[in-house]
């Protein structure tokens, strides 16, 4: 086992992973890890639906939009990223935060 597989059976401890050759192999993976997440944190809906999506969301609005709709993004994603708790928050990826807030400043 390679380090890179060890630190993820490590951080996830759900003893499911196994090398994927392409992204069919892990799309199944990760299908049939998501009953044991779950059990194993049941917010992971929510966090998903009030939390990740809406900051993809902002995301793409950063990446893609024209610069007249991008107009109040940046406020408004203050705004979002303010409101939410961040400290309660398990699964939700924080990494995204880190990618719109560097896409709203190149763009301005």
């Amino acid at each position: 086992m390679t380090g890179f597989d060890a630190e993820t059976n490590q951080r996830g401890g759900l003893g499911t992973w196994r090398a994927q050759v392409n992204c069919d192999e892990a799309i199944v993976l990760g299908r049939s890890q998501l009953p044991l997440w779950e059990q194993r944190n049941p917010r992971l809906r929510w966090e998903d639906n009030t939390v990740r999506e809406p900051l993809f969301a902002a995301w793409i609005m950063a990446l893609g939009s024209s610069t007249e709709d991008r107009e109040g993004l940046e406020e408004q994603t203050r705004e979002m990223l303010a409101r939410f708790r961040w400290p309660t928050l398990f699964t939700s990826g924080f990494a995204i935060v880190v990618n719109l807030r560097h896409q709203l400043a190149v763009t301005g």
